[in-house]
Order: structure tokens, then C-alpha cells, then sequence
């Protein structure tokens, strides 16, 4: 089993939690439970890299982000002190968020047959989940040594909320966007809008060739699960290029360089 960790997330958690008291203290013992807890094979820990590929797409990317240096300060000093530890691979890729680490982590794990868990609240990880092969660890409490870990699988995300799949995960965030990363999506679709689509038409490709046909006729309007204004604001977002550049902000790079030879998984197999 390969435990894939976005670190930058981890320090922002125990950050606010912990009021930026003993950051790196908490983070190590964090990376000694999963240890003991799971025994992994590899512990891959991810770490942003500033400026990604991202900001070029799309000017407003983070924008509403402020600046943090004291979190900057300890994210270095929890880099360094992982680069110290022989059982952690540490990554960070010029371009690329953890994220995209994580996803190509999962990527050729699933390709050589290993077990992998992206540990990592961000809901952007749920368009990697392949059930059996690729689980992801939101979170836990511990008391005594002890986890109670908090599991997504494919299973469970779709009987969740949404009740999507996760190869609809990256439709619906296109659709709903993620104010965290100041990322729009369509205006006036919301979760529970973009899920009902989903779920009844499949994919985006599917509704915008379904709108376009209520568009002509109104005798299949009845077909869609949203308003004459949503239908209208949908079709625009769909045939205007909009949901193009949404859907390339949500979509995690699973071929981030390098990736493959720091896991060091002995087969030809992983090679990006």
C-alpha cells in the first residue's frame, strides 16, 4: 500500500487548529501514525509549488488568497524535516499543486497493481477513486495511539450527497466551481442543480446536446431538471468555451515529471 499525503493541506490544518503552535511537532507524529497504523510500503508527502499551470489558464485562479508568511515559514520547515525522514518520499514539482501529485501517485499505483490512499480533505482527490484500488483518508481522530480514520471510497461517495460517480466528479465541479480556489464555475448552478443533471443525463456532453434539442423544441422541455433561466445561463456555459477553461482548472494532473522515479517502484511500468 502507497500512502500519498498532501503535506501543504496537512500544515494548513494543524495550523488553524493548533493556533500555528508546534506545526512540525504535530505533523510528524501525524506521519508516525499512519506508520504504525498501516504499515505502508511508501509514504509519499506532496507539497504545492507556488505558482502552477493553473494561473495561466485562468487570471483569477487563488486570487482570493492572502498571503500567509508565517504558514510559508513553517511549510519549509516541514518539507525540510520530512527530507529527513528515510521512510517519506518528498515531492514538490515546479507547476503543480499536491494535488496533481497525488492524483499521478494513484495513477501508477493503479497501473502496477499496488493499493493506494490519497490522504487529503480536498474534494477535488474524489475524480481519483477507483474502488478497491484507490481510497481516500479525509481525516481521523486518535485517542491512546489509536485512529478512527474517516474513509471516502467510489462506493460511498456514490451514495453520498451527490450521488455521482467518481468519473463525474470533474463535470460536476465544472458546473459548480470551488470558491476555495476562486474558481466560478456556472453561475446559478448549484450542488444540488449540477447533481440532479448529472445524475439524470450523465455527462455535460449529454446535457448541452439535451438543451440544444429543448432549445429547438419545446415539446422535450420537460426532460431537464432546471428553470428556463438555468437552461439558458447552462447552454451559454456549455457552447461559449466557459466550461472548457472550468473544466481544465478541476482536472488533477495525473503526469507530473519526476514522479514515478521518486517513488521507486522497481518497474518499467511506471515511467511517466
Amino acid at each position: 500500500m502507497i500512502f500519498a499525503i498532501d503535506g501543504t493541506n496537512w500544515v494548513h490544518v494543524l495550523w488553524h487548529a493548533s493556533g500555528g503552535e508546534h506545526v512540525v511537532a504535530r505533523f510528524l507524529t501525524r506521519l508516525g501514525l499512519i506508520e504504525t497504523a498501516y504499515a505502508p510500503e511508501r509514504i509519499v508527502v506532496a507539497f504545492d509549488a507556488g505558482r502552477t499551470f493553473r494561473h495561466e489558464i485562468y487570471v483569477g485562479y487563488k486570487a482570493n488568497r492572502k498571503a500567509n508568511p508565517e504558514i510559508a515559514d513553517v511549510l519549509r520547515e516541514v518539507q525540510a524535516a520530512t527530507e529527513k525522514l528515510p521512510q517519506v518520499v518528498t515531492i514538490q514539482e515546479t507547476e503543480f499543486e499536491a494535488d496533481d501529485t497525488l492524483a499521478t501517485v494513484a495513477r501508477i499505483c493503479r497501473e502496477l497493481g499496488h493499493k493506494c490512499v490519497l490522504a487529503s480533505p480536498d474534494k477535488d482527490l474524489c475524480q481519483c477513486l477507483v474502488e478497491g484500488e484507490v481510497a481516500i483518508l479525509r481525516g481521523w481522530k486518535s485517542a491512546r495511539g489509536q485512529l478512527f480514520p474517516e474513509w471516502l471510497t467510489a462506493k460511498r461517495l456514490e451514495s453520498g450527497k451527490t450521488g455521482l460517480r467518481p468519473d463525474q466528479w470533474v463535470d460536476y465541479q465544472t458546473l459548480v466551481g470551488d470558491s476555495t480556489d476562486n474558481v466560478p464555475g456556472c453561475k446559478g448552478i448549484g450542488e444540488k442543480t449540477a447533481s440532479a443533471l448529472l445524475r439524470k443525463q450523465g455527462n455535460l456532453q449529454v446535457i448541452a446536446d439535451q438543451l440544444q434539442r429543448e432549445i429547438k423544441d419545446w415539446a422535450v422541455r420537460s426532460v431537464t431538471v432546471c428553470s428556463e433561466k438555468q437552461r439558458n445561463t447552462l447552454y451559454r456555459f456549455l457552447t461559449d468555451g466557459t466550461a472548457d477553461v472550468m473544466r481544465d482548472l478541476v482536472t488533477l494532473c495525473d503526469r507530473v515529471p519526476f514522479v514515478a522515479d521518486a517513488l521507486d517502484l522497481n518497474s518499467a511500468e511506471a515511467a511517466i
